[in-house]
């Protein structure tokens, strides 16, 4: 696979996650300031408000860790080195000196 097929992939994939999260974001506004406001809607008010508020939500934080992975990687961390205990480091000198 070339390097342009992945990375014309990424991007459409980048473009869905941004365009479902947006879609999830309208559709929860919908729900809580208009249908959550008529006289009587088919499921009730609460749902409608519960519902709206929680397709805002998990939008927001769709979006919040897309933004996050995409524009701020994590670090790589170097290698850390064996840990030396004094114990051990006396016994070789004992050692090596007879």
């Amino acid at each position: 696979m070339s390097v342009v097929k992945k990375t014309h992939k990424k991007k459409i994939s980048d473009l869905v996650i941004i365009l479902v999260s947006l879609g999830l974001m309208l559709l929860g506004y919908y729900l809580l300031n208009e249908v959550a406001t008529w006289e009587d809607p088919l499921l009730g008010n609460t749902f409608h408000i519960v519902a709206g508020c929680t397709m805002m939500s998990v939008a927001g934080i769709m979006f919040f860790l897309y933004i996050k992975s995409r524009y701020f990687p994590k670090k790589k961390r170097r290698k850390k080195s064996r840990p030396v205990f004094l114990k051990e480091a006396k016994e070789r000198e004992n050692y090596n000196s007879l």
